[in-house]
Parts: C-alpha cells; sequence; structure tokens
C-alpha cells in the first residue's frame, strides 16, 4: 500500500492559469506550517516548557532547517521517553515521525519548485495528455535547473499541477489531524498540574 506522503503520478494536463497553480503551492505551505507549529508544541511538551519563548526558540534556533528541527525533536523525544517510559507512545511517536519525514519531502519540491508551462515537458508527459501544439500554454511545478537531486537524465523527478499539489495539501490537512490526536492522547495537557 501506498503512503499519503508518496509523489503522485505525472499530471494528467496543466493548469489554465498559473495563479491556480501557485494558489495550491501556497495551500502546500500553509498546512505544513500548521504541521511544523504542532511540532514546536510537542517539542516543548518533550522538554516540559509549554507556551515557553525559551521552548519555541529553542525548537527553530537549533533547527533552523526542517531537518534540524525534526533532529531536535527526536532528540527531545528521547529524552522524554527515557524520563517517561510508554511504549504505545513512543511507538506512536516513531510512526508520527515517519509521516512527518514523507511529507517534508513534498514540502520541499513544493517550496523550491518553480512554474512554468507544462509544454515545456510535453514529452514526459502521456502522448494523451500532451496539449495541442496551438493551444495556449498550460502550468505546471517543476525542480529548477540547479536542484540536481530531482532532475535524472535530464528529466524533473517531478511535475505537479494545481491538481496534484492540492492532494499533497489534502494529504498535509489529515496528517495535521493525526499529529494533534498524538499530541492530546499521549502527551500532558499543559493547563493541569502534573502530579
Amino acid at each position: 500500500m501506498s503512503n499519503p506522503w508518496d509523489r503522485p503520478p505525472l499530471p494528467i494536463r496543466g493548469d489554465d492559469d498559473q495563479d491556480t497553480t501557485h494558489a495550491a503551492v501556497g495551500s502546500v505551505l500553509t498546512n505544513w506550517e500548521n504541521i511544523e507549529g504542532e511540532l514546536s508544541h510537542i517539542f516543548a511538551l518533550y522538554i516540559g516548557k509549554m507556551w515557553t519563548n525559551e521552548a519555541y526558540d529553542q525548537y527553530y534556533e537549533k533547527g533552523r532547517t526542517t531537518k534540524g528541527r525534526l533532529q531536535n525533536l527526536e532528540t527531545a523525544a528521547n529524552a522524554y521517553f527515557v524520563k517517561s517510559p510508554n511504549q504505545e507512545a513512543e511507538g506512536a511517536f516513531c510512526k508520527l515521525l515517519e509521516g512527518v519525514f514523507g511529507f517534508a519531502d513534498r514540502r520541499r519540491e513544493a517550496a523550491h519548485g518553480i512554474v512554468r508551462p507544462i509544454q515545456w515537458y510535453g514529452s514526459l508527459l502521456p502522448e494523451s495528455s500532451r496539449p495541442p501544439p496551438d493551444s495556449g500554454f498550460k502550468f505546471c511545478l517543476v525542480p529548477p535547473h540547479y536542484q540536481r537531486t530531482w532532475i535524472k537524465d535530464g528529466k524533473p523527478e517531478y511535475i505537479y499541477t494545481s491538481k496534484e499539489l492540492n492532494s499533497i495539501s489534502l494529504g498535509l490537512f489529515t496528517f495535521l489531524q493525526a499529529v494533534l490526536k498524538f499530541r492530546f492522547q499521549y502527551l500532558p495537557d499543559p493547563r493541569r498540574p502534573q502530579s
């Protein structure tokens, strides 16, 4: 079975205007930022400093990149579970972290991609979905040429239109609910004094 964060297949057709593609990129990034916000709360709970500037500063300053923040979160989780062992919660956190790392790849593609005419990539699309040569431009998101890890043999590893981006965005929104469920099910309520 595929994961919700797996890269979608190539598109059937491009977006009619680039504003549609740009809006879908914005949706992906906004939903990712909601997840990042919740991860910062989980970090603060793990270090016992919920709602303090110190906790959020530590989360973001020690982790200037997504990868750095996730490593910071993982370190805090390990220390937390040593002090407060709970195999069920720790297993749920590991599963959650797998999803975060998976969706982080899609966020990175959206954040660092560029919107271009899909016609420039027509040879990579199924013949039945290629726009006719005399049609106006249709748009998509692709990796920039300098992101060589996303371009293999001169071909981009992903091509997203608003359809694929909105699917990723919906996956992120659904995943946000899983992050919230984890937080409220397994971590102490910061509004209640701990015994």
